[in-house]
Parts: C-alpha cells; structure tokens; sequence
C-alpha cells in the first residue's frame, strides 16, 4: 500500500538508509568497535521508536509534529548532536535541487532492491511505502513537495537552537494527489462512510445542504473528477433536485469523456484498452440515464435508456452491464417503484419475474455479489405479491440463497441453508448484506401478519448494520420496531450497550403475552408510546430528523388526531404530508399510499363517504395495475369499513363485494393478522343480518388472532362488536325471559364494552368511546343502577 510522500516521510527513510548502510555514513569511522555499536544500538532503538509513533498517536510523533525539525530535535536527544549535525548535512544536499530530491529517493529504492535494508522487515516496508507513493505524485504535486521539503530544512538552520518558536506549516494539500489517486480515495471514503460526516455537536448526519456544499467544495478544487459528479448525481437523485441532477450527469460524462480521451494520447500505442473503456462507458451511460428518468417517474424513457444499455451489453458480451440493466428492465416492467399506472398483464408480470431471476444468475456468475443479494431479496418481494399459493416458502426461499453462493431452485433447496458469501470487499459488507436480509424478514412477517416476529427481525437487522443511515430498507426496520407499540404490547428500546447486548435485551423486553384481558394499568396512549420510540430510534443511529423520519412521526401523529376527533389538526398535517411526497424518496409508492390511506381515514371520520370511497377507488385501481395484493387487500378491508359506516344499520349488501374479496386474498396470501380483522367484519355484517350468535362465533374464532397481531383498534372494535351482538340477543327474548337470559347478556354485555374501553382508552378514541359510554349507560338504566348510569352518562358528555 502506497504511503502519501511528506517532508519528514522523505526524511525518516533517507535517515533509515543511511543507517542501515554497510558502511554507516553516519557514524564517524574515528570510533572503536564498542562506541560504534552502542550507537548503532541506540539508532535501532530511535528508529522503531519512530516507526512506532507513526502508528500511534499517543507517542510524541503526532499531528503537531510531523515536521523535520522535530526529528532533528529528538535524534539529538536520544542519539548525539553528531549524528544529528552529519544526517542534516545530507538533507541539506537533498534539498539543494529537484534532481538532488528525485536521486534520495532513487537511492532509498536502491537500498531496498540491493538488500541494504531488509525488504520485509518494518523499516523496509516503510520505504518502499514511501517510494510507492512518490510514483504516484503527478510532476507538479512533486514539484510542490520538494518546495515544502526546501522549506523545512531551513528552518531546522534557522530554528535548531529554539525549536519551540518553530511552528510546522506541512500542509498535505500542498502538493495534491494525482487524479487517478483521488479517484481511489474518493470511493474508499464513500465505500467506508466517511463522507456522510455526522455534525459533532448534535450527532446527526449532516443534512442535504452541507452534503451539497461538501461536493461543491471538492468539485470547485477538482472538477476532473468522474466519481465526485457522479456521487453528486446520486445526492441529487436523493434530495430530488432534478435540475442538479441532470447537470451532474452530464459533466460527469464530460468528465469521463475527457478522461478517455487523455489516455487515449497516452497509449496510443495500444489503442485496444480505451476502446473497450468507451464502449463500457456507453453501456453503463444508458443505465445512469435509466436511473435518473425512473427516479423522476419517466418509466417510459426509463425503459427505452435501459433497452439500449442491454443491446450494447449484449454486443460487448459484457456480462455485469446485463445483470445490471435486466434489473433496471425488472423495475419498469414490475410493480415495484415505479409510476406507470398502466395495468400490467399476467404474462408481462412473468415476464418481470424472468428479468430478475436471468439478473439474479448472471449477477452470480459476474461475482456481483451485492446485485446477487439485491436481486434475490427482490425475487422474495415479488413472489409475496405474485405467487398466491406458495407466496411465503418461495420468498423465504429466496431470502435465505441472498447469502449463500448457491442459486436456489424450484425442486430441491434446503430451508435454512449455511452462510456462505464469497467474493465480498469487506466485512462491513457482509454485515450489510445480512442487515438488509433481516429487513427482507421483517417483511415476510409483517407480510403474514405477525407484528412480534417482524418487529424482532427488525431489530436485528438495525442491530446488525454497519451503516444504519444509508441504508433505506431500515427506515421500514425503525417502522417496524416502533409501530410494534400500536399493537398493545410496546417494546422497551433499550440505549446501546458497551458490551453489545442490545439484542438479548430486546429479546427480553419483547413480551409475547398479550393481554386477553386489558389491565387496569394500561393508561398509556400507544400513539404516544410509538413517537417516544421513533425518538429513542433516532437518537440511538444519530439519523437525521428530517426526510423519512418526519414523515413517519407525521403519520403516526395524523392517525392519532383523526381518532381523538381532531380533525383540523389531522387536515393539517394531510396536506403537509401530501406537499413533501417527491419520487425520489425511498419507498416512494407505498408512502404515497399510506398518506391516501390515512386521508381516506380521515374522510371518514368526518362522515365524508364519498370522498372517502373516490380516495379508495383511486388506491385500489393502482394496486390492481401493479398487481400490489397486500396492500390491495388492506385497502379493501378499510373500503369494507367505509361502507359499513355510512351505510344504514340494517345495510350490509354493499359491503360484501369488498369483504368477500379481502378474505380471499388474506387467504390465498396467508396473511393471518388481516384476514382475522376482515372476519371482524364479517361479524359485524352477521350483527346487521340479524345474526348475533353466528357474529359471536366468528368472532371467537378470530379473536385470537386479532389479539396477537392486530392494532390496538381492532382489538377494541372485537370487544365492542361482542358487547353489542349480547344487547342484540337480550333484546330479541320475550317478556317472560327478561329476568334469565337478557340480565346475563346484558352482565356480558358490559364486561366486553369495559375491555374495549380500555383499549379505545390506549389509542383516544373519541367516537367510539362516546359510543360505548352511551350504550352502556342504557344498559345500566335498564338495570336501575342509576349511580353506574349517571356516571356513564357523564362519561359520554365529557368525550368530545
């Protein structure tokens, strides 16, 4: 590994040279053998005592003293004034001219070459580092180095006596690296998350505009540079800035074209290599063109750029560029991020399927071991959506063949097969790979409907990543780990343990008892308990407040104002929702669907219907487009309730085409959690039918479930329907019968509006908790208990 040449790394090895000379030119011959080597012993001894330093800070070489006159000064100290007199002789001829600069450095290659100090041992290989290094300095970067080191050789004359009134002016920007060096190190800092600098006193990421001005910085001191335009293009990409992101683009083929061309009139000689180089840019300048017409929601340009990169691929037979835009093809032909709302037919949606499994092998093949992952945990995502009867084995297939090097197959793959990734760049990179399969977990559990299994995923994917703040698949960990609080049973987020016991703690704060029976204890807002959460996530990865982050706490807190009967507050918040959506953030469809979702809701509260229903139609017609069955079958499940409110009571036919639907697609997607809240519905049309008995039993049957993964609504509207099908059983008995059967319903009855009063409690909702006070205080007046009455009367005129 090359060593970035200084004035006192060029001084340290001429000093270890001379040293290490047969005949050491720095010792006076005059001495006898016994003087001789105790002075070599003690020159061994300062020179590992400097190596040493070099690597670590705590020893007397540091920052501040990277200086030759500091060397000088301590080999004074530790060795004699003599060899410190005759060593700066030596420099003082180094620095008489470039060429005198240029043969030192000739001279320290040559005493490695010729075994005059040992290639292998740690003062050789500090040489040779620094010999590296100078190879790689452009002719002007050298020029500038030598000016510096002139520099600081007069000042060891003019400060040797005092060398406390020296102060070091080494500036390594002095003498810059070479393109082709910048280029290097700009991708080991991006590769190893050194560019996203976190701000020192608040911790967080620094936001889009100090990014901005970074690159802007480095671009204004190094405009030849390819990579830093194009990190610019993905920044902008990110924030989207479309205007900065198509002029980023272009001058990052300027760039490179220019670039090409200089190593063209460089090796003209062998014209071969900056062909195929132009060929490759070609190739892949389609791909980046693809990116940037797909993140602003231009599928159609999107797929004719992708298209072309595939046919110039193909006509270089380069195997990594085709992987690379069968994946692009996937995305536009797919259901997945993409804006077209043309419906897309069963055999286009196998024919998505095809891309990215042919994306898949060749990625394997290629040894493209990140695209192999990427695509393998999108092969699980589209076999949830597309493949009803087996959705959930062949997505767990797929998951797990992301780390492992084998492909996995339809006939024979083991369930759980060994970790094996080869060809990966580091072991952050592994870390990322199995973080982002944990996320492809929690999907598959939230996907079936279980809230505790997901939310343990979750945290082990946030628990388990290198990089939790550029990875978008952990926002939806952070969602996940957070909305696990809706559910009724909240999770104690524990701060970061020294020892990294984060997750066992975890485990051990995930209670998997639910409460069958609310307790009396349970006062706390679960909307309240998940913004607390969201903050205590935030604050553990330092990850920036605003973007996605506001926008989950924005929708956690509009759900929260739409039940509480807030209703100027949630509008409010819509429309801030709606005006900060844009295509380039991450999981841009599914947010916008959320925000519709969370309108439609709200709509709904207001007594607004139609509104409600026109919003829902809209969802529903795009996930019968893109073929979204999860979330399509939610949208049902909430238009089943929609048209259940605001029909009559004894309405119930409009209903059934939407519920009936739901039920199927929960079913044939084994989604259990969803389709235990649409049989809540289905109880609720029995109730309307007139059919309180057979409505208890599909409730009992559900309830379960609901209880396990259902939202803390759910389980209190489960509760409340069970209160209201025993007033409707008390209320069909006859006179003679009223002493018996309807006092017990009635007894039963109450005992299931106070369970659902504590749950409605934990999410304040007003509405329902208006309902039920009321209901109840006419149970009790039947029962002449006018003390309960009143108080349930009072309770009623108190919700507002």
């Amino acid at each position: 590994m090359a060593y970035r040449p200084t004035p006192f790394s060029l001084a340290l090895a001429a000093l270890i040279a001379l040293h290490c000379e047969p005949q050491n030119l720095l010792v006076d011959a005059a001495l006898d053998v016994s003087e001789k080597t105790a002075l070599q012993n003690e020159m061994d001894a300062f020179l590992q005592k400097t190596l040493l330093g070099c690597s670590d800070n705590e020893s007397w070489y540091n920052v501040s003293d990277r200086s030759i006159l500091t060397l000088i000064t301590r080999l004074k100290e530790d060795v004699g004034s003599d060899i410190a007199s005759g060593y700066l002789d030596w420099l003082r001829v180094a620095a008489s001219s470039f060429d005198a600069l240029t043969d030192l450095v000739t001279t320290l290659e040559q005493a490695v070459q010729g075994g005059s100090v040992d290639a292998e041992s740690s003062t050789g290989v500090y040489i040779r580092q620094v010999c590296l290094g100078w190879e790689k300095l452009a002719f002007e970067s050298s020029c500038l180095l030598w000016k510096n080191f002139v520099k600081q050789v007069q000042s060891v004359l003019e400060h040797q006596d005092n060398p406390g009134e020296y102060v070091t002016t080494e500036v390594l920007d002095d003498w810059p690296l070479s393109p082709q060096q910048m280029e290097e190190e700009l991708r080991r800092a991006c590769r190893s998350g050194e560019l996203w600098a976190h701000n020192e006193d608040s911790g967080e990421i620094d936001s889009s505009d100090a990014m901005e001005e970074r690159l802007q910085t480095l671009l204004k001191h190094n405009p030849e540079l390819p990579s830093a335009h194009f990190l610019r293009f993905l920044h902008c990409l990110r924030t989207g800035e479309r205007a900065g992101a198509i002029e980023a683009v272009h001058q990052y083929f300027d760039s490179v074209w220019l670039a090409q061309d200089s190593i063209k009139v460089s090796t003209s000689s062998e014209p071969s290599t900056p062909i195929e180089n132009q060929q490759q840019l070609l190739q892949f300048a389609a791909i980046v063109l693809a990116v940037l017409y797909h993140s602003h929601g231009d599928a159609t340009l999107s797929r004719l750029a992708t298209e072309e990169a595939v046919r110039v691929a193909q006509q270089s037979q380069d195997a990594s560029c085709v992987a690379f835009a069968l994946g692009w093809l996937f995305q536009n032909e797919s259901i997945l991020g993409g804006s077209n709302q043309t419906p897309i037919s069963s055999a286009a949606r196998l024919g998505a399927g095809e891309l990215i499994w042919q994306c898949s092998q060749r990625a394997v093949e290629g040894n493209l071991r990140s695209l192999a992952v990427g695509a393998s945990l999108t092969l699980a995502r589209h076999a949830l959506q597309h493949d009803a009867r087996r959705s959930t084995s062949a997505a767990w297939r797929f998951i797990q063949a992301a780390t492992t090097d084998v492909q996995s197959t339809e006939s024979s793959h083991p369930l759980d097969p060994p970790t094996h990734m080869t060809h990966t760049s580091s072991g952050l990179e592994a870390l990322e790979f199995l973080s982002r399969q944990r996320t492809s977990i929690a999907g598959l559990w939230d996907f079936a409907g279980d809230s505790s299994a997901s939310a343990l995923a979750s945290w082990l994917a946030l628990h388990g990543s290198p990089q939790p703040s550029n990875d978008p698949g952990i926002w939806s960990a952070i969602q996940n780990v957070a909305r696990r609080s809706l559910m009724g049973s909240p999770t104690n987020v524990v701060a970061p343990d020294p020892n990294g016991n984060r997750a066992y703690e975890y485990l051990r704060a995930l209670d998997d008892s639910r409460m069958s029976t609310p307790s009396e204890t349970s006062r706390a807002c679960v909307y309240a308990e998940t913004i607390n959460r969201l903050l205590q996530l935030r604050d553990m990865y330092r990850l920036p407040v605003r973007g996605r982050f506001a926008m989950e706490c924005a929708l956690v807190v509009h759900e929260w104002a739409t039940r509480r009967g807030d209703f100027d507050h949630a509008s409010t918040l819509s429309r801030m929702l709606k005006s900060n959506l844009h295509t380039s953030m991450p999981n841009y469809a599914q947010l916008n669907q959320d925000v519709d979702s969370q309108l439609a809701f709200l709509r709904c509260r207001q007594g607004r219907y139609q509104e409600a229903k026109d919003i829902l139609q809209k969802l529903l017609d795009t996930c019968q487009a893109k073929t979204l069955q999860s979330n399509r079958a939610r949208l049902l499940l909430l238009s089943a309730e929609v048209q259940l409110e605001s029909t009559a009571s004894d309405q119930f036919t409009h209903v059934l085409p939407a519920l009936l639907e739901c039920l199927q697609i929960s079913e044939d997607f084994d989604m259990k959690g969803l389709h235990a809240a649409a049989l809540l519905v289905k109880a609720e049309v029995h109730a309307r039918m007139h059919e309180p008995k057979q409505a208890i039993a599909v409730l009992r049957a559900a309830l379960p479930t609901i209880l396990q993964h259902e939202h803390v609504g759910v389980q209190a509207q489960a509760f409340m329907t069970l209160g209201k099908c025993h007033l409707q059983i008390a209320n069909e008995y006859d006179q003679e019968k009223r002493e018996n059967s309807t006092v017990k319903h009635w007894q039963l009855a109450l005992i299931e509006f106070q369970k659902s009063v504590l749950l409605f409690e934990l999410c304040h909702d007003a509405e329902r908790l208006r309902e039920i006070h009321y209901l109840t205080a006419r149970i009790f007046h039947s029962l002449a208990d006018t003390k309960q009455r009143d108080a349930s009367s009072e309770k009623f005129t108190s919700e507002h």
